[in-house]
């Protein structure tokens, strides 16, 4: 479905799927998009320009990016089409602190979204990317796919531990050399310029912060050492789900009876089939956090059909 981003641009709706020709003083679009997904929340996007048999295709997870916005500008001189997976909306921080949908970074937090850019070039390109989006819709109604809401990304325990290690140092350094600069201040073994204020206050407010970036250092790499052990535990599962999958899955046996309507494009087969091969992990090996098992999935996916395609 789409939707205006305000009263203003209702009724201009019917219009989100064209470029017409630029028009002096023409006012911006913004279009709100419930975008068709499949039952892994995968969905695509494109633009096509078939008179010059070109376009583009964009890709990404409706999971980590739930919001997806299209800007359009024919004012003359501003000839523009902005589109904008996201994981908030146009209407910014307060409209979602008031609906309860603000997302939050913890701190130290990190997060990664992986968007696939593809040039469509020729006009078999353009048909078969047209058909995708036709078959995302079709997969997608047909599952009575609800709207999607953000799920936070996995995040590699190990690489979390090295980071919060190695800022959580930096951070005891610099706190520790601060904190000992303010005692030979105050012990009048360093002297602060004639111009500055009273020693004592600048102390004060300096050595609060010195403070604040060692606790926070010490407090990093403890947990450092606790994303290690989870890291290890990690690494016992990863490794023993791939055992399970060398012996269990195969090309054929993901592929059977998954494409009833014949030849279908590439990405739809992407979707299918990673939609499958978690569906069995799962059965295998329960309560798998979803991050975890959606960066397995991408990880291993390639070692059976990248695989496949070199032998025949």
């Amino acid at each position: 479905s789409v939707k205006a981003r305000d009263k203003a641009l209702e009724g201009h709706e019917s219009g989100w799927n064209r470029m017409d020709g630029p028009k002096d003083n023409e006012p911006e679009y913004v279009f709100i998009h419930d975008l068709a997904r499949t039952k892994g929340d995968r969905t695509l996007v494109c633009v096509l320009n078939e008179k010059l048999s070109l376009g583009l295709r964009l890709e990404f997870s409706c999971k980590n990016l739930p919001y997806f916005m299209e800007w359009k500008s024919t004012a003359s001189g501003d000839y523009v089409l902005g589109l904008e997976p996201a994981n908030s909306s146009v209407y910014g921080r307060p409209f979602h602190e008031t609906e309860g949908t603000l997302h939050h970074l913890p701190p130290f937090g990190t997060e990664t979204n992986v968007l696939k850019f593809s040039v469509l070039d020729g006009k078999e390109a353009l048909e078969a990317a047209d058909g995708d989006t036709t078959e995302s819709t079709a997969e997608s109604t047909a599952g009575n796919a609800e709207t999607p809401t953000y799920t936070g990304i996995y995040i590699d325990s190990a690489k979390q531990a090295e980071e919060n290690r190695s800022s959580g140092y930096m951070l005891v350094v610099v706190g520790g050399i601060g904190l000992a600069a303010i005692g030979l201040i105050l012990a009048d073994i360093l002297r602060l310029p004639a111009g500055l204020m009273n020693k004592y206050m600048i102390c004060s407010v300096t050595g609060a912060l010195f403070l604040l970036f060692f606790v926070m250092g010490i407090l990093s790499i403890r947990s450092s050492r606790s994303l290690k052990v989870k890291a290890e535990s990690e690494s016992s599962l990863t490794s023993e789900i791939k055992n399970w999958c060398s012996d269990h899955l195969t090309a054929e046996s993901l592929d059977k009876d998954l494409f009833p309507e014949g030849e279908t494009g590439e990405e739809i087969k992407y979707f299918r089939r990673t939609d499958k091969m978690k569906a069995m992990i799962s059965h295998q090996f329960l309560n798998l956090d979803e991050g975890f098992l959606d960066a397995f999935v991408d990880d291993y996916y390639p070692l059976i059909f990248e695989q496949e395609k070199g032998r025949k």
